[in-house]
């Protein structure tokens, strides 16, 4: 099963088009929808859905809800991202372990290089994909809810410049952004208009890993220094319910990871031009002379990519494999602390789900210093442990290193880290005893 967490997001609306291609506008009112076009909605509540555990992914010609409206980098996948005839395939990948996977078997990787080739029309470094658009006939109208997880490597995502800054989601018109999920110096946080523009052209930005209605602020330095950093190495789920308007019915209601963090009303839309829903990595930086960009490299993890239609709710966009209720097992650790002897050579660290699985189910795994330390006392491991299908528990094994122990015992620690919903203890302590 999978679970829904969602990054640390910033929500940017600014008045300067970002898009590589020009769409036609769609003015006022919301195409109408069939309801034939959902027959194959794991909810009917759902027009998009996108888990990558089907045989295609992002693809331009499968049937709705499993059909984008487009993909935009300089892989050249015209009809889906392993249609390629370039050696850039690497922007968007569907990966599997070790790579971090958060619920089934396989995920997707976006990634851009500050060296890769130029995309679109005003010829900027992106991976994007653009589930719905307006024009689209599975569009939800402007009553809509869009959800995914999303998980920020360590390795891969430096921290920028309090100047630079990526896109990593975006709600865009014919020629402008209303609002963003950006990142800047490792903070991730909506971006949108003021209620008030054109009077107040401020763009607010809103820290989506803070406290609930944690304060905006109008400033990228001030948000890129003092917004929550986000964590790296962990899945975050996010479900974000928009009214779109550019009266003063507009709503945004954010749930992080199940809490509710803001629900902000009035106008967020600059023109009367309703927006797509775009998710990937943009970054204009890596092509402005003026904005000084310390990184080369950006990838990014999304799985459980989902677009609601008005009757849709909290239940259909968080649910992890779909809308249905899956009784799916937690996991665990077996205890929060194990004494070994270094004489046996390895620590068995065993990981126990709550009840046998139905399907294999892949835990990513990582150890850490104590007093104890890697390659003088045990040897370091990062990789992933499966439970197997029918079983309700499988073990870790991290060698030691053999000698003979003075003083007393040392301790280095071993931590489940995705693949699964966890409950106490996540983590171990690993005493190795004289």
């Amino acid at each position: 099963m999978k679970k829904l967490f969602l990054p640390i997001l910033i929500f940017k609306c600014i008045i300067v088009g970002t898009s590589c291609k020009k769409e036609t506008a769609n003015q006022n009112q919301a195409n109408s929808v069939s309801s034939k076009s959902f027959d194959n909605a794991v909810s009917p509540n759902l027009v998009f859905e996108e888990t990558f555990e089907n045989a295609n992914y992002f693809s331009k010609t499968d049937s709705i809800p499993h059909r984008v409206h487009d993909i935009e980098n300089c892989n050249n996948g015209s009809v889906s991202p392993d249609n390629t005839t370039t050696d850039y395939g690497w922007t968007l990948t569907r990966v599997t372990a070790p790579n971090p996977i958060y619920e089934g078997m396989k995920t997707v990787k976006f990634e851009i290089r500050k060296d890769q080739p130029l995309v679109g029309s005003i010829q900027r470094i992106r991976s994007e994909v653009t589930p719905v658009h307006p024009d689209d006939s599975w569009w939800p109208g402007p009553d809509a809810w869009y959800s995914y997880a999303m998980y920020i490597p360590a390795v891969g995502y430096d921290n920028d410049t309090v100047k630079a800054h990526e896109d990593i989601t975006q709600w865009t018109e014919d020629g402008g952004d209303d609002c963003i999920v950006e990142v800047i110096h490792g903070r991730v946080m909506l971006e949108k208009i003021s209620p008030d523009y054109p009077t107040n052209t401020s763009l607010y930005k809103y820290d989506l890993f803070g406290a609930p209605n944690a304060a905006p602020t109008t400033s990228s330095t001030t948000a890129g220094n003092t917004f929550v950093p986000a964590p790296r190495n962990e899945w975050h789920t996010f479900v974000f319910h928009f009214i779109h308007s550019w009266n003063s019915d507009g709503l945004i209601e954010i749930w992080r990871d199940g809490t509710k963090l803001y629900a902000l009303t009035g106008k967020n839309m600059h023109t009367t031009t309703y927006p797509k829903f775009k998710i990937g990595i943009y970054k204009a930086d890596w092509t402005s002379s003026s904005i000084v960009s310390t990184t080369t490299q950006r990838i990014l993890y999304f799985d459980n990519v989902r677009v609601g239609k008005p009757t849709a709710t909290l239940s259909d966009m968080s649910a992890s494999s779909g809308s249905e209720t899956l009784n799916t097992p937690t996991v665990n650790l077996f205890a929060n602390s194990i004494t070994v002897q270094d004489k046996t050579g390895q620590a068995i660290v065993t990981v126990m789900a709550s009840s046998p699985l139905q399907n294999d189910m892949q835990i990513n795994y990582t150890t850490s210093d104590g007093t104890a330390f890697s390659g003088t006392d045990y040897y370091s491991s990062i990789g992933t442990v499966t439970i197997p299908s029918g079983q309700d528990s499988a073990n870790i094994i991290i060698k030691l290193v053999v000698k003979k122990i003075t003083g007393q015992s040392k301790y280095f620690y071993v931590k489940l880290l995705s693949g699964a919903t966890f409950t106490s203890p996540q983590q171990i302590k690993v005493y190795i005893a004289k």
